[in-house]
């Protein structure tokens, strides 16, 4: 009986060490498993990781060139103030220089006026000159022809010669042409 308890035994023993090695194999299998999995779910991850690391990454260069197209938007709109600023101001200086070219040449036009005047009215005055010339060389034609010789003495009648001669001078005097 005792023997085959043994049997017994050694056949329980063998049945639990043939278990113990199937269930051996098995944890085995399923820990390879699990850690087979484990490693896809990893390598699957660090892609993700590496993915999510990447759109962060355009996401933060997106973010940038934003910015810097902000900043450039900003630039351009406070060039075009400048500019238009500038063209006001162009535009007002032309149109004062158009005004202060359009003063000078009144003052022009007044000068060459002034200047025509200037040539007439020296034109008049030399030709008055010239009547007085013509004028005073007749009075002295005159006077000349009827001045009274030195040697005679002077009277009474010396007034009316004086207004005789006058009167002869004058009478000349209108016979020049004006």
């Amino acid at each position: 009986c005792a023997n085959d308890w043994g049997q017994e035994a050694t056949g329980m023993v063998q049945e639990a060490k043939s278990q113990a090695e199937e269930m051996k194999q098995l944890v085995d299998n399923h820990a390879r498993d699990l850690k087979q999995l484990a490693d896809k779910q990893a390598d699957e991850l660090a892609v993700e990781h590496a993915k999510q690391a990447a759109l962060c990454s355009k996401v933060e260069a997106a973010e940038s060139r934003a910015q810097q197209v902000d900043k450039l938007e900003e630039l351009a709109n406070k060039q075009a103030e400048e500019l238009e600023a500038l063209r006001a101001k162009n535009s007002e200086e032309a149109r004062r220089a158009n005004m202060l070219a359009n003063e000078l040449l009144v003052e022009q036009a007044k000068q060459s006026a002034l200047s025509s005047q200037l040539e007439a009215a020296k034109e008049k005055t030399n030709f008055f000159k010239a009547k007085l010339d013509k004028v005073n060389e007749l009075f002295r034609a005159h006077q000349r022809k009827h001045q009274p010789s030195p040697q005679k003495p002077k009277s009474n009648s010396d007034g009316n010669k004086s207004s005789k001669m006058l009167i002869s001078f004058l009478s000349v005097l209108a016979k020049v042409p004006h």
